[in-house]
């Protein structure tokens, strides 16, 4: 499997300063990083995670390939013991006396590399008409980046074509309806339709960072919450002269 890549929207006037911290390649201090005694709640807690993943792949965008990669992981994994388990995920590491698993990576770490977005991530709609990974606040035209009118206007019928089963008005209604009914596995994953616009129009990014820390869609109760909250919660209360930058960084080695 390559590397599995994100978004982080970064605060303030020296981006890269406030992401050194959070290189995983940092050493520190040995401390224990999984305890012998959890062992059997850290395979039921990855039994969980990869099965959330492969129920919603459609969701994540997973093609083919990665979903069967994920489906031999979890079959693997079930069929572990926990001693098993808790020996594959400590490889390399050295225990304690207890046999607790001690590390010496560094744990806030999230990213083994990162850029300046430009192959996956969308740059911001600066008011001049022009667009940028990097920009001060009253220079965005947020207008286009959040819950734009004409976006907002065609996912809402996207729903009311494919799940609500709305007859086309026009040609490119029509259109629209042959696409979206063949992608019913993927509207599958919304409970409405306003949960399936905000999660296409709404502006978002996996993480958010600034001199207060690091905050992904990890710490918060579920990715629908994250995108809803999003805009209200990092961008509404920035200051005007505030620096944004977007990062697409990596959280696997390879």
């Amino acid at each position: 499997m390559g590397s599995k890549f994100f978004t982080v929207l970064v605060k303030g006037d020296e981006p890269d300063k406030l992401m050194s911290k959070y290189d995983v390649s940092l050493k520190v201090k040995p401390y224990i990083r999984y305890k012998y005694l959890d062992a059997e709640k850290l395979k039921q807690n990855s039994i969980k995670i990869l099965s959330d993943i492969i129920d919603k792949h459609d969701l994540f965008g997973l093609k083919k390939d990665a979903l069967e990669f994920y489906k031999e992981k979890l079959k693997a994994i079930s069929s572990m013991t926990s001693f098993d388990y808790y020996t594959f995920v400590t490889s390399g590491m050295f225990y304690d006396e207890d046999g607790n698993a001690l590390s010496e990576e560094n744990p806030n770490g999230k990213w083994y590399k990162y850029n300046l977005g430009k192959n996956f991530s969308y740059p911001f709609k600066l008011v001049d008409g022009s667009e940028s990974y990097q920009a001060y606040v009253k220079d965005i035209n947020w207008d286009l980046m959040h819950m734009n009118t004409d976006r907002v206007k065609l996912f809402e019928t996207v729903w009311a074509l494919a799940i609500d089963g709305d007859d086309p008005s026009d040609e490119n209604e029509a259109k629209l309806k042959e696409l979206w009914e063949s992608r019913k596995n993927y509207l599958s994953n919304f409970k409405s339709a306003d949960e399936f616009v905000t999660h296409n129009c709404a502006y978002w990014n996996y993480a958010y960072l600034d001199e207060n820390g690091w905050v992904d869609v990890d710490d918060s109760k579920g990715e629908t919450e994250w995108i809803t909250n999003f805009f209200d919660r990092f961008i509404e209360p920035l200051d005007e002269k505030a620096k944004l930058t977007i990062f697409e960084y990596s959280n696997n080695a390879v």
